[in-house]
């Protein structure tokens, strides 16, 4: 796990007075944070990422299903965007029952993927 990103969640963390409790898991695009609010109980994941393109295309999808008010795929649970920070490249969401749909990293919205 890359400590860059992990100070990137604690310095995001401190920033919205939350408090980071946990690790869900990392994979080669970030690492994901359970962290709650310091004055509620409510848990929400912060997702740190390694890279700038594959950030800005998860958010870019996030928004979208949030702004369609989609929260399901097939029956599949879909995390709500809550906040965002840029400069970090962290995405703030809401934690999901299985089963769920979480990684949209890879996604690539109104243009189709060119392969090499």
């Amino acid at each position: 796990m890359n400590e860059n990103l992990i100070v990137s969640a604690q310095l995001y963390a401190s920033r919205r007075g939350l408090e980071i409790t946990e690790r869900l898991g990392s994979g080669k695009d970030g690492t994901v944070l359970v962290a709650k609010r310091k004055t509620a109980s409510a848990k929400v994941a912060i997702k740190a990422h390694r890279f700038e393109e594959t950030y800005l295309r998860e958010k870019l999808a996030y928004e979208r299903l949030r702004n369609l008010q989609i929260s399901s795929i097939h029956g599949f649970s879909i995390p709500q965007i809550a906040d965002v920070d840029d400069d970090l490249k962290i995405l703030e969401m809401t934690i999901v029952d299985r089963p769920f749909v979480l990684d949209f990293a890879a996604s690539y919205l109104d243009r189709p993927r060119v392969l090499a």
